[in-house]
Protein backbone atom coordinates (compact mmCIF):
# COMPACT_ATOMS: atom_id res chain seq x y z
CA UNK A 1 0.00 0.00 0.00
CA UNK A 2 1.59 3.26 -0.95
CA UNK A 3 -0.44 6.67 0.23
CA UNK A 4 0.23 9.73 -1.18
CA UNK A 5 -0.45 12.88 0.65
CA UNK A 6 -0.29 15.10 -2.60
CA UNK A 7 -3.16 16.36 -4.88
CA UNK A 8 -3.33 14.58 -8.06
CA UNK A 9 -1.98 17.89 -10.08
CA UNK A 10 1.10 17.77 -7.79
CA UNK A 11 2.46 14.36 -8.43
CA UNK A 12 5.08 13.61 -10.28
CA UNK A 13 4.85 9.94 -11.49
CA UNK A 14 8.41 9.76 -11.32
CA UNK A 15 9.61 10.69 -8.49
CA UNK A 16 6.24 10.22 -6.58
CA UNK A 17 4.99 6.98 -7.46
CA UNK A 18 7.22 3.26 -8.28
CA UNK A 19 5.66 1.03 -11.24
CA UNK A 20 2.42 0.13 -11.49
CA UNK A 21 -0.12 -0.26 -9.09
CA UNK A 22 -3.27 -2.93 -8.87
CA UNK A 23 -5.72 -0.48 -7.13
CA UNK A 24 -5.34 3.05 -7.24
CA UNK A 25 -8.30 4.33 -4.86
CA UNK A 26 -8.78 8.50 -4.93
CA UNK A 27 -11.19 9.05 -1.96
CA UNK A 28 -13.25 12.20 -1.56
CA UNK A 29 -10.35 14.15 -3.00
CA UNK A 30 -11.26 15.65 -6.47
CA UNK A 31 -10.74 19.28 -6.20
CA UNK A 32 -9.00 19.13 -8.69
CA UNK A 33 -8.19 21.98 -11.60
CA UNK A 34 -7.27 19.47 -14.22
CA UNK A 35 -9.53 16.54 -14.22
CA UNK A 36 -8.50 14.59 -17.37
CA UNK A 37 -4.54 15.71 -16.70
CA UNK A 38 -5.23 13.93 -12.88
CA UNK A 39 -6.69 11.09 -14.55
CA UNK A 40 -4.13 10.60 -16.91
CA UNK A 41 -1.66 10.45 -14.32
CA UNK A 42 -3.93 7.47 -12.36
CA UNK A 43 -3.81 5.85 -15.91
CA UNK A 44 -0.12 5.87 -16.60
CA UNK A 45 0.13 3.67 -12.71
CA UNK A 46 -2.55 1.50 -13.18
CA UNK A 47 -2.66 -2.06 -14.28
CA UNK A 48 -5.67 -2.81 -12.67
CA UNK A 49 -8.50 -0.78 -11.10
CA UNK A 50 -9.19 2.85 -11.00
CA UNK A 51 -11.67 3.56 -8.07
CA UNK A 52 -12.56 7.70 -7.69
CA UNK A 53 -14.95 8.20 -4.85
CA UNK A 54 -16.56 11.95 -5.79
CA UNK A 55 -19.63 13.38 -4.47
CA UNK A 56 -23.21 13.33 -6.57
CA UNK A 57 -24.58 16.03 -4.57
CA UNK A 58 -23.73 19.35 -2.58
CA UNK A 59 -21.42 17.32 0.81
CA UNK A 60 -23.29 18.66 3.93
CA UNK A 61 -19.95 21.02 4.47
CA UNK A 62 -20.61 22.31 0.86
CA UNK A 63 -24.45 23.27 1.57
CA UNK A 64 -23.02 25.39 4.50
CA UNK A 65 -20.31 27.09 2.74
CA UNK A 66 -23.12 28.10 -0.11
CA UNK A 67 -25.52 29.44 2.81
CA UNK A 68 -23.25 31.23 5.11
CA UNK A 69 -19.65 32.09 2.64
CA UNK A 70 -21.89 34.96 1.33
CA UNK A 71 -22.80 36.50 4.35
CA UNK A 72 -19.46 35.98 5.61
CA UNK A 73 -17.01 37.32 2.80
CA UNK A 74 -19.25 39.35 0.50
CA UNK A 75 -18.97 36.75 -1.97
CA UNK A 76 -19.84 34.10 -3.63
CA UNK A 77 -18.92 30.55 -2.71
CA UNK A 78 -17.99 28.38 -6.00
CA UNK A 79 -18.54 24.42 -5.16
CA UNK A 80 -16.40 21.58 -6.88
CA UNK A 81 -17.55 19.64 -9.52
CA UNK A 82 -19.52 17.02 -9.46
CA UNK A 83 -19.15 13.22 -9.99
CA UNK A 84 -21.46 14.46 -12.99
CA UNK A 85 -18.57 16.59 -14.57
CA UNK A 86 -16.12 13.51 -13.39
CA UNK A 87 -18.18 11.10 -16.12
CA UNK A 88 -18.57 13.37 -18.07
CA UNK A 89 -14.70 14.01 -18.46
CA UNK A 90 -13.88 10.36 -18.84
CA UNK A 91 -16.79 9.90 -21.35
CA UNK A 92 -14.31 11.94 -23.38
CA UNK A 93 -11.43 10.10 -22.38
CA UNK A 94 -13.10 7.12 -24.12
CA UNK A 95 -13.41 5.87 -20.13
CA UNK A 96 -16.87 4.50 -19.62
CA UNK A 97 -16.82 3.55 -16.02
CA UNK A 98 -19.23 1.86 -13.72
CA UNK A 99 -20.74 3.99 -11.50
CA UNK A 100 -22.60 3.21 -7.99
CA UNK A 101 -24.08 5.66 -5.13
CA UNK A 102 -24.01 5.78 -1.61
CA UNK A 103 -25.26 7.66 1.41
CA UNK A 104 -22.20 9.61 3.07
CA UNK A 105 -23.98 10.24 7.03
CA UNK A 106 -21.37 13.20 8.46
CA UNK A 107 -21.34 14.63 12.11
CA UNK A 108 -20.23 16.77 14.02
CA UNK A 109 -20.40 15.95 17.99
CA UNK A 110 -19.37 19.24 20.04
CA UNK A 111 -19.06 19.12 24.56
CA UNK A 112 -19.72 23.22 23.69
CA UNK A 113 -20.88 25.71 21.52
CA UNK A 114 -17.50 27.39 21.97
CA UNK A 115 -16.23 24.22 20.58
CA UNK A 116 -18.04 24.10 17.93
CA UNK A 117 -17.19 27.71 17.13
CA UNK A 118 -13.63 27.11 17.47
CA UNK A 119 -14.14 23.80 14.75
CA UNK A 120 -15.52 25.93 12.08
CA UNK A 121 -13.84 29.08 13.01
CA UNK A 122 -11.38 28.32 10.63
CA UNK A 123 -12.89 25.92 7.93
CA UNK A 124 -15.11 29.47 6.71
CA UNK A 125 -12.13 31.95 7.49
CA UNK A 126 -13.86 34.13 10.28
CA UNK A 127 -11.84 36.95 11.32
CA UNK A 128 -13.42 39.22 13.95
CA UNK A 129 -16.26 39.75 16.02
CA UNK A 130 -18.54 40.59 13.48
CA UNK A 131 -17.90 37.34 10.72
CA UNK A 132 -17.70 35.11 14.61
CA UNK A 133 -21.51 36.24 15.45
CA UNK A 134 -22.43 35.49 12.05
CA UNK A 135 -20.99 32.31 12.01
CA UNK A 136 -22.77 31.38 15.75
CA UNK A 137 -26.08 32.25 14.77
CA UNK A 138 -25.55 30.14 11.37
CA UNK A 139 -24.57 27.13 13.65
CA UNK A 140 -26.85 27.05 16.63
CA UNK A 141 -29.98 27.25 13.59
CA UNK A 142 -28.28 23.65 12.83
CA UNK A 143 -27.16 22.17 16.31
CA UNK A 144 -29.15 19.69 17.76
CA UNK A 145 -29.12 19.53 21.30
CA UNK A 146 -27.53 21.55 23.83
CA UNK A 147 -24.11 21.47 26.22
CA UNK A 148 -22.40 18.96 26.82
CA UNK A 149 -24.28 17.23 23.74
CA UNK A 150 -24.64 19.53 20.80
CA UNK A 151 -24.27 17.94 17.49
CA UNK A 152 -24.53 18.85 13.89
CA UNK A 153 -25.36 17.04 11.37
CA UNK A 154 -26.05 16.24 7.55
CA UNK A 155 -25.87 13.62 4.42
CA UNK A 156 -25.02 13.45 1.11
CA UNK A 157 -24.80 11.02 -1.82
CA UNK A 158 -21.14 10.11 -3.04
CA UNK A 159 -20.74 7.70 -6.10
CA UNK A 160 -17.94 5.36 -6.99
CA UNK A 161 -16.91 5.85 -9.95
CA UNK A 162 -14.52 2.96 -11.40
CA UNK A 163 -13.27 0.82 -14.44
CA UNK A 164 -10.68 -1.86 -15.01
CA UNK A 165 -7.83 -0.15 -17.20
CA UNK A 166 -7.30 -4.02 -18.58
CA UNK A 167 -11.43 -3.70 -19.83
CA UNK A 168 -12.47 -3.62 -22.90
CA UNK A 169 -11.02 -1.38 -25.49
CA UNK A 170 -8.42 1.04 -24.43
CA UNK A 171 -7.71 2.53 -20.69
CA UNK A 172 -11.20 0.59 -20.11
CA UNK A 173 -12.96 2.18 -23.00
CA UNK A 174 -16.29 0.65 -24.26
CA UNK A 175 -15.68 -1.01 -27.59
CA UNK A 176 -18.90 -2.03 -28.58
CA UNK A 177 -18.78 -5.73 -27.77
Amino acid sequence: VRVVHKRWEDVVVEKDLSGKYDIVIVSLSLGMEDIRGAVAKMVAVARGSINLYWFVDPPFWETQYLALWPRLHKKPYFPAPRADCLFMVLLQMGIHPDVSMRILDKSYNFSSEEEMIDHFRPRFGVRGLRQEEILREYLRGLAEGSEPGIRISGDSVYARVWWDVNGPGRNGAFTGR
